[in-house]
């Protein structure tokens, strides 16, 4: 039948008939996919000793004809959407009442094209799980009876097609038609589906090539082993002569590292080929609809079919290997032990070299057992066989259903390997019970006097935590770029596109500086913790605002505790002689004067504010003229504010203390983005499963990204340099041209907290509010002799608290310490 070749804006009849010829071209394409895959004429998989290379060309010629080619033709004439995009394009031009007389044509139209297209992948299926013969014919008789019904129904639409010729043609737009988004809805999970079939495929030759090579990686590493222990025998029997000793020792790669070399590409392949949730079709009667975290799926079913027997051998053959190179290890570690041994008995010097090397000898004389290239081959075809039956059967029984999965006969072949695994829970099941009635019965007769408490056995020896301790995390074998460490240097930024979310702050200093241009008071203070970019705050301002003013920028190095300190060191600042009147130089010239570390003008004593009250004075008399800018840390202005009132002098005071987390974030990819290389961040560790479905179910679940830099605010407190050091620290390896970052670690405080008593408390409270403190200020301020005083920051020192200011005199609490500080004194009720 032929398409007509009139417009189509022409007769209702003309329309019908073109969607008629428009759904039996569709039809036509699929029964040939069908065709096409019942025509393929496969081998069964070669019996005997087979090798690793003969099953993957096995396995590739196959799938690709029962898989591969009618699926990527499929995918290439996309006959359902042909049939769609038919109904969506005709039917606009015919009425009303000719639609509804062919709605149940529609839907069993539309029922066959899905159960057509599902069955595609079903003689593969069938032919992995081992060619059942019942199934086959199944699928046979299937195909027949979608032939049969496809016809019936083409000629039914034909047959409607003639009585639509009189109806006359819509005039008004009709309602959309629900079920037309159903079917577009079915049609895209049905590509979902054919298209995991596709990629579970490729995920089988992405194993098959990590295998591979890692039979030549563990074939190599044998052979190289051999050659070091016969290097070393070599040596022995030329008489262990210690000009050519053998000092480079052998390195073997780990059972553990092996397996992530060998894992990583099938689990990287998965995370790009399979979505982590996607809506599948499940063929039937009537086919549904099913959600499902696939990419978990898979992960799931890899650990326990093909993670499992490769963790096996991998280790076998390491055992082999590790037992030789411990040999010739052990035979140079005897050699090396007597020959230093023989220097303090030179009488005897020969004889002993003679014998050791004999006695190391023996250990290497004996041909060295390793694992042959051939087992290697036939374990790694064993492995192949459980993962591409057992793990494929359980990634379609989720997929489908257990109930659907279970009809099949072809889930029989599953059920021995179920059993296996339900034994293994249930024994793992019954030993915690075991275990928890146990306790139960002990707790139960100590509490009653029916048993003697048993003495905890103490350990043998006990070592006091340090901050060190606490902080530590999981060793990371990373090698950062040169350029990613200068990127993330702890140091005040000097470019303004480094300075993320301090707009407001800017903003602040410029009007401050545009009232005291104007002729009216001005004095800034700036507040902030610690690491929070006070400095390259200043440092961006320095830079922009305040550019074209005449600026002086300095800093108290040391403590001043009387006035005349305070006007010398001003005196030296602005050049003046000793005796020069430092109110009338003030008053002479207009600049902005910007002093930094504002906490150390005072001493938390009786009398230790005298400077602050007449640096008050100053600011007050000499506003006129120069632009006071203050720096100093919030916990410095908490106390000279509850002492001085010191906020009633400033007219524009900035708190530049904790960011949000946009910011943050913004920080981080800001510097990462200029180093050029990529991002991937590490899943967090798996909750209850209950409470992730809830979350999944909700619309709440997070990437990865967001839940590492939530974790990251919370941990930093919004502190810059405390959030650097958690992302430096975060940074488990770099691969090529991406840095993989795993969660922030949080470190519990709680043993470490009970090392500390109160006064040790007041100690950090007061060195942190002053900046650092020497031994005498700490003893005048805390009241106490000044060995008490040394004694206790000598233990502070000692738990890696407090150290010696590199920049200022005194102690002061060590930057990585700030964050357990805080969160001490917060819950002593100090802040």
């Amino acid at each position: 039948m032929a398409t007509s070749s009139e417009p189509a804006t022409q007769s209702p009849r003309n329309a019908a008939d073109r969607l008629v010829v428009k759904l039996r071209m569709a039809w036509q394409d699929l029964s040939g996919c069908t065709d096409r895959a019942a025509a393929a004429v496969v081998q069964q998989a070669p019996a005997g000793p087979q090798s690793l290379q003969e099953i993957r060309a096995w396995y590739e010629e196959t799938s690709g004809q029962l898989l591969m080619d009618p699926l990527e033709r499929f995918l290439k004439l996309h006959p359902v959407k042909s049939a769609l995009d038919a109904l969506s394009m005709r039917d606009p031009e015919i009425s009303t009442r000719a639609l509804n007389a062919r709605s149940r044509i529609d839907r069993k139209f539309q029922r066959i094209l899905i159960a057509t297209a599902l069955d595609l992948p079903e003689l593969w299926r069938i032919f992995r799980a081992g060619n059942n013969v019942a199934e086959s014919q199944s699928w046979q008789k299937r195909r027949e009876a979608h032939n049969k019904e496809a016809s019936a129904v083409l000629d039914r639409y034909a047959r409607w097609a003639q009585k639509a010729i009189g109806e006359e043609k819509k005039r008004d737009e009709a309602p959309r038609d629900p079920r037309n988004d159903l079917w577009w809805r079915h049609h895209r999970a049905l590509l979902e589906t054919l298209q995991i079939e596709m990629a579970w495929r490729n995920l089988t030759l992405t194993w098959f090539s990590a295998t591979e090579t890692l039979i030549g990686d563990v074939h190599r590493e044998s052979e190289e082993a051999c050659s070091y222990r016969a290097a070393t025998l070599r040596w022995l029997e030329g008489g262990a002569r210690s000009d050519l000793t053998q000092d480079s020792s052998f390195a073997l790669i780990t059972p553990e590292e092996r397996l992530r070399g060998w894992a990583l590409p099938i689990e990287s392949a998965a995370r790009l080929k399979l979505a982590e949730r996607t809506e599948l079709l499940v063929g039937g009667f009537r086919p549904r609809l099913r959600r499902i975290a696939m990419h978990s799926r898979f992960l799931r079913a890899f650990d326990t079919y093909a993670r499992k027997r490769m963790r096996g051998l991998i280790e076998h053959s390491w055992q082999m290997t590790a037992r030789m190179v411990r040999g010739a290890e052990q035979s140079k570690e005897i050699v090396a032990y007597w020959g230093e041994t023989s220097l303090n008995r030179p009488g005897e010097a020969s004889q002993l070299i003679e014998e050791t090397r004999q006695n190391a000898m023996i250990a290497l004389v004996e041909e060295p057992t390793l694992v042959p290239v051939e087992e290697l081959n036939r374990e790694t075809v064993e492995a192949f066989w459980r993962w591409h039956q057992a793990g494929s059967l359980m990634l379609e029984a989720n997929q489908d259903g257990w109930v659907a999965f279970l009809r099949r006969p072809r889930a029989r072949s599953f059920l021995p390997t179920a059993a296996e695994m339900l034994r293994l829970q249930s024994r793992t099941g019954l030993l915690r019970s075991v275990h928890w009635v146990r306790g139960r019965v002990e707790r139960t007769m100590e509490s009653v006097g029916g048993r003697v408490p048993a003495h905890p056995v103490l350990p043998p020896v006990i070592r006091r935590t340090t901050l060190r301790d606490t902080l530590a995390l999981p060793a990371a074998k990373r090698e950062l770029p040169p350029l990613y460490r200068l990127l993330f240097r702890l140091a005040p930024v000097e470019d303004r596109r480094f300075l993320v979310g301090r707009d407001q702050e800017l903003a602040g200093i410029d009007q401050a500086v545009t009232d005291w241009e104007a002729g009216r008071f001005a004095a800034c203070l700036l507040i902030g913790a610690r690491g929070s970019g006070k400095t390259s705050l200043l440092n961006c301002a320095v830079r922009g605002t305040l550019a074209n003013h005449r600026l002086i920028r300095s800093e108290f190095n040391d403590r001043l505790l009387r006035p005349e300190q305070l006007d010398a060191f001003l005196r030296s600042l602005l050049g003046l002689r000793d005796d020069a009147d430092l109110l009338e130089a003030l008053a002479s010239e207009r600049r902005i004067l910007i002093l930094e570390e504002g906490e150390r003008i005072f001493l938390r004593t009786v009398d230790g504010f005298a400077v602050v009250h007449h640096f008050m004075h100053l600011i007050h008399r000499t506003a006129a003229t120069t632009l006071w800018l203050i720096v100093m840390n919030d916990r410095s202005f908490r106390v000279l504010d509850a002492a001085t009132h010191l906020h009633r002098v400033f007219s524009h005071r900035i708190n530049a203390m904790s960011v949000s987390r946009s910011d943050l974030e913004t920080a981080i990819l800001e510097r990462h983005r200029l180093s050029g290389l990529r991002l991937e961040f590490a899943p967090p560790p798996a909750g209850d499963p209950r409470v992730n479905r809830a979350k999944r179910w909700v619309g709440i679940e997070d990437s990865p990204q967001t839940l590492f830099f939530d974790s990251l605010l919370q941990q930093s407190e919004g502190i810059f340099r405390s959030a650097f050091e958690l992302w430096l620290s975060s940074i488990e390896r770099v691969e090529g041209d991406t840095i993989h970052i795993r969660q922030p670690l949080d470190p519990s405080f709680n043993l470490f907290r009970s090392e500390l008593a109160q006064e040790d408390h007041f100690t950090l409270l007061v060195i942190q509010e002053h900046g650092s403190l020497t031994q005498e200020e700490l003893a005048e301020v805390l009241c106490e002799s000044q060995d008490k005083s040394r004694g206790r920051t000598e233990r502070l020192t000692a738990l890696g608290l407090i150290e010696l200011d590199p920049e200022h005199p005194g102690l002061r609490v060590k930057p990585e310490a700030q964050r357990f500080v805080n969160d001490l004194l917060r819950r002593a009720n100090l802040t």
